[in-house]
């Protein structure tokens, strides 16, 4: 087991996969954790769709516009990566919780969309668990592509929040432009008040 700290470290998002399928079991427990991620009121409004079907993995890579990609000299990534995980958002889960006699309020009078942060939380929580088992994970917004809540025929009250593309990370992690970057100073990003 490694340690938290350790799986922070290591967690890169990747865009590049061996041809190597996902234990489904390793695929559910990575599932079970992120569902038990934390959420306003305990809402759970967070949802996943899975596919790890070749034939669907394509027509979401075509759907993203994964030839394009290609074009500017990229290789392929959608179209390889084993399991395809449609992150989504019921935002009924929030309003039937706080409709509940022991809340008051609710999503209409938050200053933040604490739905949308359960998604990050969720997110976050499902990354460190893939690399506990060795695994890797991307990230694509819904800006870049269709919705695929209707694409894929899911619930139509779930909101498509990003499709996460997961595993076994082909090559070592590869130094892009943003991660050069580096990391902001501690004390930029940590106030001691």
């Amino acid at each position: 087991m490694s340690s938290v700290f350790e799986l922070i470290r290591r967690r890169a998002m990747c865009r590049r996969y061996q041809e190597r399928a996902v234990p489904v079991a390793h695929l559910n427990r990575i599932l079970e954790a992120a569902r038990r991620a934390p959420s306003a009121g305990h809402s759970q409004g967070v949802r996943f769709g899975v596919t790890t079907d070749p034939v669907r993995r394509q027509a979401i890579a075509d759907a993203f516009g994964e030839q394009e990609y290609l074009a500017k000299g990229f290789q392929p990534w959608l179209s390889v990566a084993p399991v395809h995980i449609v992150a989504c958002l019921s935002e009924a889960s929030y309003e039937e919780r706080y409709a509940a006699p022991d809340k008051s309020g609710g999503p209409s009078d938050w200053p933040v969309s604490y739905p949308v942060m359960d998604v990050g939380q969720a997110l976050m929580t499902l990354y460190l668990a893939a690399e506990e088992y060795g695994l890797s994970c991307g990230y694509l917004g819904p800006h870049a592509g269709p919705d695929l809540v209707e694409m894929l025929g899911l619930p139509q009250e779930w909101r498509f929040m990003g499709l996460i593309t997961m595993g076994y990370r082909l090559g070592p992690t590869r130094k892009t432009r943003s991660i050069k970057r580096g990391w902001r100073e501690f004390d930029e990003v940590v106030r001691w008040i």
